[in-house]
Protein backbone atom coordinates (compact mmCIF):
# COMPACT_ATOMS: atom_id res chain seq x y z
CA UNK A 1 0.00 0.00 0.00
CA UNK A 2 2.74 2.44 0.83
CA UNK A 3 4.74 1.42 -2.27
CA UNK A 4 1.53 2.45 -4.00
CA UNK A 5 1.28 5.86 -2.66
CA UNK A 6 4.56 6.42 -2.89
CA UNK A 7 4.10 5.94 -7.06
CA UNK A 8 0.95 7.90 -7.08
CA UNK A 9 2.93 10.89 -5.49
CA UNK A 10 5.75 10.23 -8.07
CA UNK A 11 3.28 10.34 -10.80
CA UNK A 12 1.40 13.42 -9.41
CA UNK A 13 4.75 15.56 -9.46
CA UNK A 14 5.55 14.44 -12.93
CA UNK A 15 2.17 15.29 -14.48
CA UNK A 16 2.52 19.17 -13.05
CA UNK A 17 6.21 19.29 -13.80
CA UNK A 18 6.25 17.84 -17.86
CA UNK A 19 4.33 20.61 -19.29
CA UNK A 20 6.93 22.83 -18.06
CA UNK A 21 9.68 20.45 -19.77
CA UNK A 22 8.04 20.38 -22.64
CA UNK A 23 7.81 24.66 -22.94
CA UNK A 24 11.40 25.06 -21.58
CA UNK A 25 13.75 26.97 -24.19
CA UNK A 26 17.25 27.83 -23.96
CA UNK A 27 18.09 31.09 -25.23
CA UNK A 28 21.81 32.60 -24.83
CA UNK A 29 22.31 29.64 -22.20
CA UNK A 30 19.09 30.05 -19.86
CA UNK A 31 16.70 28.35 -19.96
CA UNK A 32 13.21 30.09 -19.71
CA UNK A 33 9.95 28.32 -18.70
CA UNK A 34 7.05 30.24 -20.59
CA UNK A 35 3.20 29.84 -19.53
CA UNK A 36 1.04 29.07 -22.50
CA UNK A 37 -1.83 31.45 -20.59
CA UNK A 38 0.68 34.33 -20.34
CA UNK A 39 -0.17 37.29 -23.12
CA UNK A 40 2.42 39.07 -24.58
CA UNK A 41 2.48 42.23 -26.20
CA UNK A 42 5.39 42.95 -28.67
CA UNK A 43 5.78 46.14 -31.08
CA UNK A 44 7.10 45.34 -34.67
CA UNK A 45 9.33 48.00 -35.67
CA UNK A 46 10.10 49.03 -39.34
CA UNK A 47 8.62 49.78 -42.62
CA UNK A 48 5.51 48.18 -43.13
CA UNK A 49 3.59 50.73 -45.17
CA UNK A 50 0.89 49.39 -47.34
CA UNK A 51 3.33 50.04 -50.30
CA UNK A 52 6.08 48.22 -48.64
CA UNK A 53 3.71 45.13 -47.85
CA UNK A 54 2.56 44.99 -51.71
CA UNK A 55 6.50 44.66 -52.82
CA UNK A 56 7.09 41.64 -50.38
CA UNK A 57 6.78 38.16 -51.41
CA UNK A 58 5.37 36.92 -48.22
CA UNK A 59 3.99 39.66 -46.21
CA UNK A 60 5.34 40.04 -41.97
CA UNK A 61 1.21 40.38 -40.90
CA UNK A 62 0.72 36.83 -42.35
CA UNK A 63 3.50 35.38 -40.62
CA UNK A 64 2.70 37.41 -37.23
CA UNK A 65 -0.83 35.98 -37.43
CA UNK A 66 0.70 32.60 -37.50
CA UNK A 67 2.67 33.37 -34.28
CA UNK A 68 -0.98 34.45 -32.86
CA UNK A 69 -2.84 31.51 -33.57
CA UNK A 70 -0.04 28.93 -32.94
CA UNK A 71 0.64 30.09 -29.36
CA UNK A 72 -2.98 30.24 -28.68
CA UNK A 73 -3.32 33.87 -28.44
CA UNK A 74 -0.35 34.40 -26.42
CA UNK A 75 2.03 36.30 -28.58
CA UNK A 76 0.58 40.17 -29.50
CA UNK A 77 2.06 42.37 -31.61
CA UNK A 78 1.56 45.40 -33.41
CA UNK A 79 3.03 47.53 -35.66
CA UNK A 80 4.83 50.92 -35.64
CA UNK A 81 6.42 52.36 -38.43
CA UNK A 82 9.80 53.84 -38.83
CA UNK A 83 13.41 53.57 -40.51
CA UNK A 84 15.58 50.63 -40.54
CA UNK A 85 18.15 52.74 -38.66
CA UNK A 86 15.94 54.29 -36.04
CA UNK A 87 14.27 50.58 -35.60
CA UNK A 88 17.42 49.31 -34.44
CA UNK A 89 18.12 52.05 -32.26
CA UNK A 90 14.53 52.01 -30.72
CA UNK A 91 14.90 48.39 -30.07
CA UNK A 92 17.90 48.94 -27.45
CA UNK A 93 15.42 51.28 -26.39
CA UNK A 94 12.15 49.84 -25.25
CA UNK A 95 11.68 46.19 -23.88
CA UNK A 96 9.61 45.01 -25.91
CA UNK A 97 10.44 46.22 -29.28
CA UNK A 98 10.78 43.49 -32.35
CA UNK A 99 12.14 43.07 -35.60
CA UNK A 100 11.17 41.30 -38.65
CA UNK A 101 12.99 39.11 -40.87
CA UNK A 102 16.74 40.20 -39.77
CA UNK A 103 19.81 38.90 -40.55
CA UNK A 104 21.35 36.73 -37.12
CA UNK A 105 25.07 38.16 -37.38
CA UNK A 106 27.35 37.91 -33.66
CA UNK A 107 27.12 41.77 -33.30
CA UNK A 108 23.68 42.13 -33.59
CA UNK A 109 23.35 38.99 -31.19
CA UNK A 110 24.94 41.12 -28.40
CA UNK A 111 22.15 43.51 -28.61
CA UNK A 112 18.80 41.52 -29.13
CA UNK A 113 17.86 38.15 -28.67
CA UNK A 114 16.98 35.86 -32.28
CA UNK A 115 14.27 33.03 -33.01
CA UNK A 116 15.83 29.93 -32.72
CA UNK A 117 14.11 29.01 -36.36
CA UNK A 118 13.90 31.93 -39.63
CA UNK A 119 10.68 34.11 -39.74
CA UNK A 120 10.78 34.22 -43.52
CA UNK A 121 13.15 32.33 -46.07
CA UNK A 122 13.76 34.10 -49.70
CA UNK A 123 15.64 32.93 -52.83
CA UNK A 124 19.38 34.12 -53.00
CA UNK A 125 19.46 37.95 -53.45
CA UNK A 126 20.05 38.81 -57.23
CA UNK A 127 21.68 41.46 -58.57
CA UNK A 128 19.07 43.07 -61.04
CA UNK A 129 19.67 45.28 -64.08
CA UNK A 130 17.87 46.44 -66.86
CA UNK A 131 17.32 43.93 -69.79
CA UNK A 132 18.49 46.63 -71.82
CA UNK A 133 21.83 46.79 -69.79
CA UNK A 134 22.19 43.07 -69.33
CA UNK A 135 24.89 42.57 -71.76
CA UNK A 136 27.17 44.78 -69.04
CA UNK A 137 27.29 41.95 -66.61
CA UNK A 138 28.20 38.03 -66.98
CA UNK A 139 25.61 35.15 -67.19
CA UNK A 140 26.43 34.64 -63.50
CA UNK A 141 28.47 37.77 -61.98
CA UNK A 142 31.22 37.07 -59.36
CA UNK A 143 32.13 39.87 -57.07
CA UNK A 144 35.93 39.02 -56.87
CA UNK A 145 35.41 40.09 -61.22
CA UNK A 146 33.31 42.66 -61.13
CA UNK A 147 34.50 45.20 -63.46
CA UNK A 148 32.69 48.44 -63.06
CA UNK A 149 34.77 50.52 -65.33
CA UNK A 150 33.82 48.32 -68.27
CA UNK A 151 30.29 49.74 -68.85
CA UNK A 152 28.71 51.45 -71.34
CA UNK A 153 29.34 55.72 -70.89
CA UNK A 154 25.80 56.01 -71.24
CA UNK A 155 24.92 54.15 -68.69
CA UNK A 156 26.14 55.05 -64.62
CA UNK A 157 28.72 52.03 -63.36
CA UNK A 158 27.87 52.31 -60.05
CA UNK A 159 25.64 49.47 -58.46
CA UNK A 160 23.11 51.00 -55.66
CA UNK A 161 23.01 49.35 -52.48
CA UNK A 162 21.56 50.20 -48.72
CA UNK A 163 24.02 51.83 -45.80
CA UNK A 164 20.86 50.74 -43.19
CA UNK A 165 20.44 46.99 -45.10
CA UNK A 166 21.89 43.69 -44.56
CA UNK A 167 23.05 41.61 -47.83
CA UNK A 168 24.94 38.98 -46.60
CA UNK A 169 28.30 38.14 -45.41
CA UNK A 170 29.59 38.12 -48.95
CA UNK A 171 28.12 41.13 -50.55
CA UNK A 172 28.35 43.16 -47.84
CA UNK A 173 32.52 42.61 -47.14
CA UNK A 174 32.51 43.28 -51.00
CA UNK A 175 30.79 46.65 -50.93
CA UNK A 176 32.59 47.75 -47.56
CA UNK A 177 36.14 47.29 -49.46
CA UNK A 178 34.91 48.50 -53.09
CA UNK A 179 33.01 51.39 -52.04
CA UNK A 180 33.86 54.01 -54.30
CA UNK A 181 32.09 51.43 -56.90
CA UNK A 182 29.15 51.39 -55.16
CA UNK A 183 26.15 54.44 -54.62
CA UNK A 184 25.20 53.99 -51.07
CA UNK A 185 22.14 55.41 -50.43
CA UNK A 186 21.51 56.69 -46.78
CA UNK A 187 18.50 57.82 -46.23
CA UNK A 188 14.83 56.08 -45.39
CA UNK A 189 13.15 53.99 -47.66
CA UNK A 190 16.15 52.94 -49.25
CA UNK A 191 15.03 49.92 -51.26
CA UNK A 192 12.25 51.72 -53.26
CA UNK A 193 14.32 54.62 -54.42
CA UNK A 194 17.03 52.58 -55.18
CA UNK A 195 14.68 50.98 -57.39
CA UNK A 196 13.36 54.00 -59.04
CA UNK A 197 16.76 55.38 -59.13
CA UNK A 198 17.74 51.88 -61.49
CA UNK A 199 14.81 52.94 -63.43
CA UNK A 200 16.11 56.48 -64.65
CA UNK A 201 19.31 54.82 -65.20
CA UNK A 202 21.33 56.93 -62.40
CA UNK A 203 22.78 52.95 -61.63
CA UNK A 204 23.22 49.89 -63.54
CA UNK A 205 22.05 47.21 -61.07
CA UNK A 206 20.74 46.86 -57.23
CA UNK A 207 21.10 44.10 -55.06
CA UNK A 208 17.29 42.85 -54.54
CA UNK A 209 14.99 39.59 -54.46
CA UNK A 210 13.98 38.66 -57.49
CA UNK A 211 10.28 38.71 -57.23
CA UNK A 212 10.62 41.76 -55.05
CA UNK A 213 12.00 43.86 -57.64
CA UNK A 214 10.07 42.61 -60.36
CA UNK A 215 6.92 43.86 -57.92
CA UNK A 216 8.11 47.32 -58.25
CA UNK A 217 8.53 46.99 -62.10
CA UNK A 218 4.58 45.90 -63.03
CA UNK A 219 3.61 48.74 -64.13
CA UNK A 220 6.88 49.78 -65.35
CA UNK A 221 8.10 50.41 -69.40
CA UNK A 222 11.01 48.59 -68.44
CA UNK A 223 11.34 44.73 -68.09
CA UNK A 224 14.25 43.35 -65.68
CA UNK A 225 17.07 40.62 -65.40
CA UNK A 226 17.93 38.67 -62.45
CA UNK A 227 22.15 37.80 -62.63
CA UNK A 228 22.58 35.19 -60.45
CA UNK A 229 26.05 36.11 -57.89
CA UNK A 230 28.48 32.97 -57.07
CA UNK A 231 29.21 34.14 -53.97
CA UNK A 232 25.45 34.72 -53.09
CA UNK A 233 23.68 31.12 -54.19
CA UNK A 234 22.31 29.80 -50.78
CA UNK A 235 18.22 30.46 -49.73
CA UNK A 236 18.47 34.12 -47.49
CA UNK A 237 17.24 33.68 -44.08
CA UNK A 238 15.54 35.85 -42.18
CA UNK A 239 14.84 36.16 -38.01
CA UNK A 240 13.04 37.94 -35.25
CA UNK A 241 14.77 39.42 -33.12
CA UNK A 242 13.19 41.19 -30.10
CA UNK A 243 14.99 43.64 -27.33
CA UNK A 244 17.78 42.17 -25.05
CA UNK A 245 15.49 42.32 -21.66
CA UNK A 246 13.53 40.09 -19.49
CA UNK A 247 10.08 40.80 -21.62
CA UNK A 248 11.96 40.40 -25.39
CA UNK A 249 13.53 36.87 -23.96
CA UNK A 250 9.96 35.96 -22.31
CA UNK A 251 8.84 37.07 -26.70
CA UNK A 252 11.51 35.27 -28.13
CA UNK A 253 10.82 32.29 -26.01
CA UNK A 254 7.10 31.65 -27.02
CA UNK A 255 8.15 32.37 -30.56
CA UNK A 256 10.12 29.68 -30.54
CA UNK A 257 7.49 27.33 -28.84
CA UNK A 258 4.95 28.12 -31.46
CA UNK A 259 7.46 27.67 -34.46
CA UNK A 260 8.22 24.36 -33.02
CA UNK A 261 4.76 22.98 -33.69
CA UNK A 262 3.94 20.60 -36.22
CA UNK A 263 0.99 22.41 -37.36
CA UNK A 264 3.16 26.26 -37.66
CA UNK A 265 5.26 24.91 -39.64
CA UNK A 266 3.19 22.85 -42.18
CA UNK A 267 1.61 26.29 -42.51
CA UNK A 268 5.14 27.73 -42.55
CA UNK A 269 5.84 25.62 -45.87
CA UNK A 270 1.98 25.81 -47.52
CA UNK A 271 2.71 29.93 -47.35
CA UNK A 272 6.03 29.83 -49.32
CA UNK A 273 4.35 27.53 -51.75
CA UNK A 274 1.82 30.06 -52.59
CA UNK A 275 4.08 33.29 -52.84
CA UNK A 276 7.41 31.88 -53.86
CA UNK A 277 7.91 32.00 -58.10
CA UNK A 278 7.89 28.42 -59.64
CA UNK A 279 11.62 28.35 -60.08
CA UNK A 280 12.26 28.92 -56.38
CA UNK A 281 10.24 26.75 -54.79
CA UNK A 282 12.43 23.82 -54.55
CA UNK A 283 15.32 25.96 -53.17
CA UNK A 284 13.35 27.41 -50.65
CA UNK A 285 11.66 24.01 -49.56
CA UNK A 286 14.94 22.51 -49.15
CA UNK A 287 16.32 25.11 -46.73
CA UNK A 288 13.06 24.76 -44.65
CA UNK A 289 13.08 21.36 -44.23
CA UNK A 290 17.08 21.86 -43.31
CA UNK A 291 16.55 24.56 -40.99
CA UNK A 292 13.24 22.84 -38.96
CA UNK A 293 14.56 19.13 -39.24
Amino acid sequence: MKLLQLLLSIFSVWLVAFPSMLNAHTVDGNQVTLSQLTPLKGVLMGGYTQQLLDASVIQPRQVIDMLHQHSHGVLNFSFAEMSKNRSWVELMKQPNACLFNKLKTPEREKVAYFSHYPIMLYPPIRLIVLNKNRDLFADEVDLERLDFKNTSPAVNSLIGVSLSRTYGEAIDKHVAQNQDNYFIHRGIDANAKLIEMLKLERISAIFEYSDVAHNFFKASEHTLVSVPIKQANQAAVGYLACSKTDYGLKLITSVNEAMSTKAFQQQFVQLHHRFVSVDDKQLLIQAINRHFN
